[in-house]
């Protein structure tokens, strides 16, 4: 890929795997920050999350989101979890 110009404007879906991935690890490396490298790859300079959201997608951290449950009977499961593993031997 070319970057030798600046004028272009390109949006983060229009990547393929492959150059999303030569995207994280170029962030990965650190010579430069998240904002530079999105800059260089798109010639936008505010980034949102996309170099995340990627490296969650492709495993490359893992996704921390504490899952939200979605009803009593999930609360009573955890629980019961919790209860159980304290008192097992």
């Amino acid at each position: 890929m070319d970057n030798s110009k600046r004028n272009f404007i390109r949006a983060a879906s229009s990547f393929t795997v492959e150059e999303r991935h030569a995207i994280i690890k170029d962030y990965i490396e650190g010579k430069l920050a998240k904002a530079e490298i999105w800059y260089k790859y798109t010639g936008k300079t505010e980034e949102h999350g996309v170099i995340l959201w990627w490296m969650r997608m492709y495993v490359y951290i893992e996704n921390k989101k504490p899952q939200k449950l979605q009803n009593n009977n999930d609360i009573y499961q955890v629980l019961k979890c919790l209860i159980l593993s304290l008192f097992s031997p």
